[in-house]
């Protein structure tokens, strides 16, 4: 009953492509660093690609509740970001917007890596993590905990080439479904990046990804959902005018 789901496809063929020895980067459309595919290879090695499609969809619904409850979420606060809109949206498509959300909840040496293989979503908690890494323990902290990122990304060049440069085509064609107000939410981004680093609370940076980035998709946005998990109330205000939105558009 699902729909194939693009982003499954990619992720799908990029995984043959990478268990064959050969880079994931031949999809066309593949633009993550190389780690994003590691949840995908069991579904796309052991089951036929839509039934792939429908495992995908159940860890994905498991992954974004995981990524709520690790982030404080009460079981209304829950059933609204799981009932949201930009979570649909992401299931709807098969993205792994889900996987960066988890990386929210790790401790930042470990979590940068998570959060970048979206920088349209986790930039800008990246740059909390860093400028806070420095604030604790000056430049050896923060070499400690960006040296993890740094080398992965320095592995997958050094064996893929500088792909994010050979992607250029992929984000252009995507532009169409641009859902960026970059360069006017820049200030906006900054400021809650700002407050987050004031107050030593990271949820005021979770919004401020697609904030800070000329892409983002739809789905993207839902870091906003995830910064007020215990505000339900808050939250409801902005589910349902958004789906009333939504129907309105269809």
């Amino acid at each position: 009953m699902l729909n194939p789901g693009p982003d499954w496809h990619t992720f799908y063929q990029a995984s043959h492509y990478l268990v064959r020895g050969q880079s994931p980067y031949q999809q066309p459309a593949f633009a993550n660093p190389p780690w994003a595919l590691l949840p995908a290879l069991p579904l796309a090695l052991l089951l036929p690609e839509q039934l792939g499609r429908a495992a995908w969809f159940v860890l994905s619904v498991v992954a974004f509740a995981l990524a709520a409850y690790r982030l404080g979420a009460k079981p209304l606060a829950m059933a609204l970001f799981l009932a949201g809109p930009m979570t649909a949206h992401n299931l709807l498509n098969g993205n792994i917007d889900w996987l960066p959300f988890l990386g929210f909840s790790m401790p930042p040496m470990w979590g940068l890596p998570i959060v970048l293989i979206k920088p349209q979503i986790g930039i800008g908690l990246a740059g909390y993590w860093l400028i806070q890494a420095y604030r604790q323990g000056g430049w050896r902290r923060l070499l400690v905990v960006s040296a993890p990122t740094a080398i992965a990304f320095g592995l997958s060049f050094l064996v893929y080439g500088l792909w994010p440069l050979a992607k250029d085509t992929v984000y252009r064609n995507s532009l169409q479904w641009n859902a960026s107000f970059w360069p006017y939410t820049i200030p906006l981004g900054l400021l809650l990046i700002g407050l987050a680093i004031y107050r030593s609370d990271p949820r005021w940076a979770y919004p401020t990804g697609p904030m800070l980035s000329p892409y983002a998709l739809f789905h993207t946005w839902n870091g906003l959902l995830l910064a007020l998990l215990e505000r339900p109330k808050l939250m409801a205000a902005i589910v349902i005018p958004l789906w009333v939105m939504v129907f309105a558009r269809i």
